[in-house]
């Protein structure tokens, strides 16, 4: 109650954040880092990413790596 989320929602944004550290951070394939963090699929885990960070999780890497080339 106290962050707004149900525990489902809070526990889905703690995978995502992880996730997004491990797309950011490792050279890991995209469907491997969906699986490390819970998603049932890459399609799925790529639809929630998006609606959480606003881009898809290979453009998020993309700019990672730009920006710290």
């Amino acid at each position: 109650q106290t962050l707004g989320l149900s525990p489902a929602a809070y526990y889905r944004r703690l995978r995502l954040q992880i996730a997004r550290r491990m797309v950011v951070d490792t050279r890991l394939e995209l469907q491997e880092i969906a699986l490390r963090t819970g998603f049932n699929s890459l399609s799925a885990f790529s639809r929630l990413f998006h609606g959480h960070y606003r881009q898809s999780p290979g453009a998020c890497r993309r700019e990672a790596r730009t920006v710290s080339a």
